[in-house]
C-alpha cells in the first residue's frame, strides 16, 4: 500500500485555514427572515431587527418556498373602495450596515406578475435619490438591475439577465470597497467599480417589496419573496454558493453514461411545482411516467430529456438531462473516469464520490480513499461502491484527499492513483 505524508508545517497550515473558515457562512449575518412561520416576519438572528408589513389587506400571506414557506406579496390592490400595496418596513441598525462598510443582501424571488418594473427592495429618499441602494426585476426582459450610490459622480448602477428556465432566481448583491457585483442564479451577472469606496449611508426606510420609485418608473413587487439575509461583510463567491438552495432540478448528473439495456432513476431537488411533464414522452424513450418527477428512465439510444415543472402561480422550470448509452463490447477498460471533486452536504446533488464508468472494469479489485495524513478513509473492494465523505460516521473535514483504484485489465494489473476535493 502506498502512503501519502504531509509535512507537519504544512498540515499545520491547513488545519489553521480549517478553523479559520468554520462558520463563515454565519460570520456577519446580521439581519436573515426565513418567512418559515408562516403570518409572522421573524428575524431569526436574534439581533432584534423588527419588520412592519403595510398593506396585506388579507392578512400576510404565505406559499410554498425554497426551504420551507416564502412570504407572498400582492402588489397594489383594490379591495372594495380601499387601495392596498403591500410592503415590509424593515428597521434596525441598517444605516449602520449600509454605509462605508462592504455589505451584502441576499434574497430568493419569485415574480407572479411579469409586467413592467417591480421593486424588489430599496433604501432611498427618493426615486432621483443619488444615496442609498434599490434591486428591481423586469420580467419582460429577465433582467435584475441594481443601483448602489453616494453621490452623483459615486454611484454604480449594474443588471444582468436571470435564468428564465426557472421560477425561484437567488439574488445576492454585494459591496466591497469600491466594487459592487451583482449575482443571480449562480452566475456573476455584473462587477463594476468606482473611483474609491462609497458611503451609501442615509436616513431612509429599508422597504422590501416596494420603494420610492413605484408609482414614478416602477411597480410594486408582486410574488413570492424567500430566506432575505444581511450580512455586514462582503459574501466571496463560494459562501454565496453556500446558500444557494437547489430548487426545481434533476439531481442526477447532468451527464450520465449507461450500458445499453440499463436504465436512470431519476431524482429531484424540493420544488413548489404541482404538475411535471418529460420530453420526450413517447414510451418508446424508455420514460416508464412522463407525468412524475422521479422517473424511470430506459432510454433504447444516447439522448437528451427535459423536465417541465409547473408551478401553481403560472410559471414553469425546465432542467435536463443528457444519458449517453455505451455498448458494453466497446467498453476499454484502459481508461477510467473519477471526478475532481465532490459536495458531500446532503442536498442531492453530488453527495457521494465514486467511479464513474464501473461497468467497463471487468476484474476490479480495490478502491481506497486516504486523507490528507495518509489515513484510509474509504475502502471497497465493489466498483459500484460510493464513498460520502465520512469516516468512522463522522464528516471528513474540506479539503484534498488521494484515491488508489487497483484492477486487471487485459491479464495486466493496472493502479490509478489521483487526488479529489472535498467541498462542502
Amino acid at each position: 500500500m502506498i502512503k501519502y505524508q504531509i509535512s507537519m508545517k504544512y498540515f499545520s497550515f491547513l488545519f489553521l485555514l480549517f478553523v479559520s473558515t468554520q462558520g463563515m457562512g454565519q460570520a456577519g449575518l446580521v439581519a436573515h427572515f426565513t418567512f418559515d412561520k408562516c403570518g409572522e416576519i421573524i428575524d431569526v438572528t436574534g439581533v432584534n431587527n423588527a419588520a412592519f408589513p403595510q398593506g396585506f389587506a388579507n392578512g400576510i400571506g404565505c406559499a410554498c418556498g425554497v426551504r420551507d414557506s416564502a412570504l407572498v406579496l400582492g402588489g397594489a390592490y383594490t379591495v372594495g373602495t380601499t387601495n392596498y400595496e403591500d410592503q415590509i418596513f424593515l428597521v434596525g441598525n441598517y444605516d449602520n450596515y449600509f454605509d462605508d462598510s462592504d455589505f451584502t443582501v441576499s434574497l430568493y424571488f419569485k415574480s407572479t406578475n411579469l409586467s413592467g418594473n417591480r421593486t424588489l427592495f430599496a433604501k432611498l429618499d427618493s426615486c432621483t435619490s443619488q444615496t442609498g441602494i434599490s434591486l428591481r426585476y423586469t420580467a419582460a426582459t429577465s433582467f435584475v438591475s441594481a443601483f448602489v450610490g453616494e453621490n452623483s459622480s459615486k454611484k454604480i448602477e449594474i443588471f444582468g439577465k436571470v435564468n428564465n428556465q426557472r421560477c425561484w432566481h437567488h439574488v445576492v448583491l454585494v459591496k466591497k470597497g469600491k466594487r459592487v457585483r451583482l449575482y443571480a442564479d449562480g452566475e456573476l451577472l455584473a462587477d463594476k467599480a468606482t473611483i474609491s469606496a462609497m458611503n451609501v449611508r442615509n436616513d431612509a426606510e429599508f422597504i422590501l417589496g416596494s420603494g420610492p420609485c413605484v408609482g414614478v418608473t416602477d411597480f410594486p413587487f408582486e410574488g413570492h419573496i424567500d430566506e432575505l439575509r444581511v450580512y455586514n461583510r462582503a459574501l466571496p463567491f463560494s459562501e454565496i454558493q453556500d446558500i444557494a438552495y437547489k430548487t426545481d432540478l434533476i439531481g442526477n448528473k447532468k451527464d450520465t453514461l449507461i450500458v445499453e439495456g440499463s436504465y436512470v432513476d431519476i431524482y429531484t431537488t424540493s420544488t413548489c411545482a404541482t404538475s411535471f411533464a418529460w420530453s420526450p414522452s413517447d414510451p418508446s424513450f424508455g420514460v416508464d411516467d412522463p407525468l412524475v418527477p422521479n422517473a424511470r428512465i430506459t432510454p433504447p439510444e444516447s439522448g437528451t430529456y427535459f423536465l417541465t415543472m409547473a408551478h401553481p402561480e403560472g410559471c414553469s422550470a425546465t432542467d435536463s438531462i443528457h444519458i449517453t448509452v455505451v455498448n458494453p463490447d466497446s467498453l476499454d477498460c484502459e481508461v477510467i473516469y473519477l471526478p475532481k471533486a465532490f459536495t458531500p452536504n446532503g442536498d442531492g446533488l453530488n453527495d457521494s464520490y465514486g467511479i464513474s464508468n464501473p461497468y467497463a472494469i471487468v476484474d476490479f479489485v480495490s478502491f481506497e480513499i486516504f486523507d490528507r495524513w495518509g489515513g484510509r478513509v474509504f475502502y471497497t473492494e465493489n466498483a459500484y461502491d460510493q464513498w460520502d465523505g465520512s469516516f468512522n460516521n463522522k464528516k471528513i473535514n474540506p479539503g484534498v484527499c488521494v484515491y488508489r483504484v487497483v484492477y486487471n485489465c487485459k491479464g495486466e494489473e493496472k493502479i490509478k492513483l489521483g487526488s479529489l476535493t472535498i467541498l462542502r
